[in-house]
C-alpha cells in the first residue's frame, strides 16, 4: 500500500494535543490526515476503514489504559462495525 493511498482523520486530544502532534508526523512522511474533536467521531466513524488507537499502558490481562475519549471512539467503532487494532 502507498503512501497515496493512506488517509487519516485524528481525533484533537485536548489533554496533550497528542493529535496535532501525529498530524506534524504524518504530513511530514507525506500522509494525508484530517483534524476532528472528540464528539464528531460518531459523525465521521462511517467513513473510516479502520481505528487504530495507541495506548498509555496495557494490562496482564489485556486491558488498555488510555486517554479520555479513546472508550468513546472503541464504542462508536464497535456500534458502526468498524475493526479496531
Amino acid at each position: 500500500m502507498s503512501r497515496e493511498s493512506i488517509s487519516t482523520s485524528l481525533r484533537l486530544n485536548q489533554d496533550q494535543m497528542q493529535g496535532l502532534l501525529t498530524i506534524k508526523q504524518l504530513d511530514a512522511l507525506g500522509i494525508t490526515t484530517s483534524l476532528i474533536v472528540d464528539s464528531a467521531v460518531r459523525y465521521f466513524i462511517k467513513e473510516v476503514d479502520l481505528v487504530v488507537m495507541g495506548a498509555d499502558a496495557v494490562t496482564v490481562n489485556g486491558s488498555i489504559i488510555n486517554k479520555i475519549g479513546t472508550s468513546q471512539l472503541a464504542m462508536a467503532a464497535h456500534e458502526a462495525r468498524k475493526n479496531v487494532i
